[in-house]
């Protein structure tokens, strides 16, 4: 993916955002465990100090998980509203037909 590419997902992923927020709102239990789940598009070969223009960060190539852009989750809740938020933006962008996937992990 080049630059270009991923500053023109900027209105795929205000959709995306919209939909995490909406399902997060909608989710009135946020039990669970704390979770930084993260819905990250892959980057390879993309500088980490690009000026992608997108809500969040480029995290290098760690363990199993390919480089990519890490989107913000701007809602609140820590558990299972966390989680029903990222849910709905991963299905959001994949419906969309961008190539994507939830990074999990339990803090």
């Amino acid at each position: 993916m080049t630059k270009e590419e991923l500053q023109a997902l900027g209105p795929k992923v205000a959709i995306a955002l919209a939909a995490g927020k909406a399902a997060a709102a909608a989710c009135t239990n946020d039990g669970g465990s704390a979770n930084l789940d993260r819905v990250v598009i892959p980057v390879p070969g993309i500088r980490l100090d690009t000026d992608h223009g997108l809500p969040g960060y480029i995290q290098k190539r760690h363990g199993y998980h390919r480089q990519g852009l890490h989107l913000d989750t701007p809602w609140p809740g820590i558990g299972y509203q966390h989680s029903a938020g990222v849910q709905a933006m991963h299905k959001s962008l994949t419906d969309q037909g961008v190539d994507c996937y939830v990074y999990y992990q339990v803090d």
